[in-house]
């Protein structure tokens, strides 16, 4: 078992479970695209620690766990829960461009004072696949402050959910921004929440949620370009 957690935590690892029929195996992927199966004693292992509450913190934050059963989808559901100290300073960038079916982000902080946290995601998806985050933020010391920003891509039939939820318990600042493109047949949804418990407490949120505008398109139209081709400098420019 602790070569088993030291192993994760040295690599970084993403862990595939793979049913195919009646049998399951599951795979450890490092950060370099290398895979080598786990034996059934370990993959216990890994399945109890998952499971645990009470398991090491930092291995639960480096930790995503891709599912594949069988039909050949990917799915990826990563969270990572920030406990920041007085003046820390974070800042995560999340970057998913088409190639994974379904994913469920939760990412939660809790500020001390003077603690600032940056979230950045870029989502496109497209087919069928699904996304959805969750951003949860407290900020509960004087001075801390939250930037929570979204930016992403619908297409074809793909749908997205977008939560924040920032809790302002002191003199703070926070700001949450989803934007969104809506193409063909694409659905996004946006549920912020905001909740002051201080006077002092200011906080924002910013949505806009829509089709790539025609006179965009037009415009670049007329420098030479196809409607297929300004659609993609837009959305490149949008997700820059």
């Amino acid at each position: 078992m602790k070569r088993l957690i030291a192993l994760l935590l040295t690599t970084l690892c993403v862990l595939a479970l793979t049913a195919c029929g009646s049998s399951t195996e599951w795979t450890m992927i490092d950060i370099k695209g290398q895979e080598s199966r786990l034996s059934a004693q370990d993959a216990a292992a890994v399945d109890r620690c998952l499971k645990s509450k009470d398991w090491q913190d930092d291995l639960r934050d480096c930790i995503m766990v891709r599912l594949t059963d069988g039909s050949g989808k990917r799915i990826i559901n990563p969270q990572t829960h920030v406990e920041a100290e007085e003046n820390a300073y974070i800042e995560m960038d999340t970057v998913q461009l088409k190639g994974v079916d379904s994913t469920k982000r939760v990412s939660s902080a809790k500020l001390g004072p003077g603690a600032t946290i940056v979230i950045k995601e870029k989502i496109m998806t497209h087919g069928h696949q699904t996304a959805e985050t969750s951003f949860d933020v407290s900020l509960d010391g004087a001075g801390s402050s939250a930037k929570l920003i979204s930016r992403s891509v619908a297409r074809d039939f793909s749908r997205q959910l977008f939560r924040s939820k920032i809790i302002g318990n002191t003199d703070c600042y926070g700001h949450s921004e989803c934007d969104a493109i809506i193409m063909d047949n694409g659905k996004v949804e946006a549920i912020p929440s905001l909740a002051a418990n201080d006077i002092d407490a200011a906080l924002i949120h910013e949505a806009a949620i829509g089709k790539i505008a025609g006179e965009q398109l037009i415009k670049l139209q007329t420098l030479g370009l196809t409607e297929e081709e300004a659609e993609e400098q837009i959305i490149n420019g949008f997700l820059k």
